[in-house]
């Protein structure tokens, strides 16, 4: 989403949540961009070469 502009990049997200709850998947997205990852229901964030689980919002 990062070449999308704010609008498109919106709707690229709610695409993809709503097909990973409909499909019952796992979404596995990888982004630098907080206001992404604010999307998905569980974060890992990968910090000196470790992996730290996040707090569900």
């Amino acid at each position: 989403t990062g070449s999308l502009d704010e609008r498109n990049a919106e709707a690229v997200m709610r695409l993809l949540t709503s097909l990973t709850r409909q499909l019952e998947c796992t979404l596995l997205l990888v982004t630098h961009s907080e206001q992404v990852a604010q999307h998905m229901e569980g974060r890992v964030r990968l910090q000196g070469g470790q992996l730290h689980v996040m707090a569900r919002s």
